[in-house]
């Protein structure tokens, strides 16, 4: 079953609004109108506001030359507006869009539900295809370009000297050790690292030695009766006033 547009995207009110507005300087004007109409097509892109603004208002005023009903302008306006916003949500080629355009019309210009709605005649469906092919298919690259999101890509250039792994340079022959220079070297490494581990392994057993002796002590303390501890307490406190 088709899809049918009409009233789908203007209703009745709103064109006659927008007729009203075309034909009188008082008052919103047809732009300010459709800017309520499709607030969702608007962002915060002035030049592609202008851009969707200018089509829907070309659109609808095509319609009025043509003296089409409230029906067939709605319907016309809302056949632009999908295959515009197909066209740039998709990013369609022209002959896809076309091709989805030429379908959709085709669709309400042949009387047979519930496959398709007559809501346009053979000459009017004529009209519209013309229409659209000298204005909207005609600027279709320069549509795509103005819709399309700019995407800036940053780019490094480097000399392919800079990306071959150069040989370390080497010392010369007549700086070179002999094997018995080389040999010492290697003995004085190994001894170094021998002392600092003789050093870690005494600075280890050193440590537990007062950890251990810290812990007999305190449990030496804990194991003598208060009265012994007071008793001790006094006789220091008694040396440390005879000095």
């Amino acid at each position: 079953m088709a899809r049918f547009l009409s009233w789908e995207h203007l209703r009745s009110q709103q064109i006659a609004a927008l007729r009203q507005a075309a034909s009188s300087a008082a008052g919103p004007s047809a732009r300010q109108l459709l800017k309520q109409i499709v607030p969702d097509q608007l962002g915060e892109n002035l030049l592609r506001n202008d851009i969707i603004l200018d089509l829907y208002a070309y659109a609808l005023r095509q319609g009025q030359a043509w003296d089409f009903d409230d029906e067939r302008i709605s319907c016309l306006f809302a056949i632009v507006k999908e295959v515009h916003t197909a066209s740039i949500r998709h990013r369609l080629t022209i002959e896809r869009s076309f091709a989805f355009f030429k379908d959709t019309l085709i669709n309400h210009s042949i009387q047979r539900p519930p496959f398709s709605v007559g809501v346009f005649s053979q000459d009017q469906m004529r009209s519209i295809l013309d229409w659209m092919l000298d204005t909207y298919f005609r600027h279709y690259k320069l549509y795509q370009y103005a819709f399309t999101n700019r995407v800036t890509m940053s780019i490094s250039t480097y000399h392919p000297s800079s990306l071959v792994q150069l040989v370390p340079k080497l010392p010369p022959l007549a700086e070179a050790l002999t094997e018995e220079q080389r040999q010492q070297q290697l003995d004085e490494q190994q001894r170094q690292l021998e002392e600092q581990q003789r050093a870690e392994a005494a600075a280890t057993a050193a440590a537990a030695e007062e950890a251990r002796a810290r812990a007999v002590a305190e449990e030496y303390e804990a194991s003598l009766p208060e009265d012994i501890k007071d008793k001790v307490s006094l006789a220091l406190e008694r040396e440390v006033v005879s000095i």
